[in-house]
């Protein structure tokens, strides 16, 4: 009876470890050197985030990377078709991608998750930080604000479309689209 007790204990141990969903953090984009890199690999290290998910080793990810980019030179892992095949080929049901950039004297780290799955964006966050220093204490926040945004029903949500807008030249920026809209696209010329 001790026998059967313990092996029920076991598991439903290894069944709630094998019950988590799989998360991917895909290396971010643009910034210097290998900051992008280096910021992913903190995230894949976060307590919270590999209590609540199984996270996909880096180094499956590197491979599934190189594999999409040999088909695809340079695509970004911006790219929403390119994060949701990565990700799917490494059995991920989330997947973080991000984006470095530079906003006036600081840096800006962009981050979203997709929901593989429902192919879906389910949740974002920003951080604008000057030294590298600085977005190491930031992480466990967006990591927390993550883990939020995968464990909220976000099916019953409206849906916003952010269109790219594109500006002729001489085109006023003030004078192009209609207030009020939601969402659209404009030509100015």
């Amino acid at each position: 009876m001790k026998r059967l007790a313990l092996l029920l204990a076991l598991l439903t141990v290894v069944s709630a470890v094998y019950a988590k969903d799989g998360l991917a953090v895909l290396p971010f984009t643009s910034g210097q050197n290998d900051e992008g890199e280096a910021i992913a690999e903190l995230f894949s290290f976060d307590p919270r985030l590999n209590t609540i998910f199984n996270m996909i080793p880096r180094t499956r990810i590197a491979e599934a990377v190189a594999r999409e980019r040999n088909f695809q030179v340079d695509s970004g892992m911006t790219n929403q078709d390119t994060i949701i095949s990565i990700a799917s080929e490494v059995g991920a049901r989330y997947a973080i991608a991000g984006n470095i950039t530079s906003l006036v004297n600081n840096k800006l780290l962009v981050i979203a998750i997709i929901d593989i799955k429902n192919l879906q964006q389910i949740a974002g966050d920003f951080q604008i930080y000057n030294h590298d220093d600085e977005i190491i204490d930031k992480l466990p926040g967006m990591a927390e604000n993550i883990i939020q945004g995968t464990q909220s029903n976000t099916a019953a949500l409206p849906r916003l479309s952010i269109v790219p807008v594109q500006l002729g030249d001489g085109a006023d920026p003030r004078e192009c689209g209609h207030a009020g809209s939601v969402a659209y696209s404009v030509l100015c010329t």
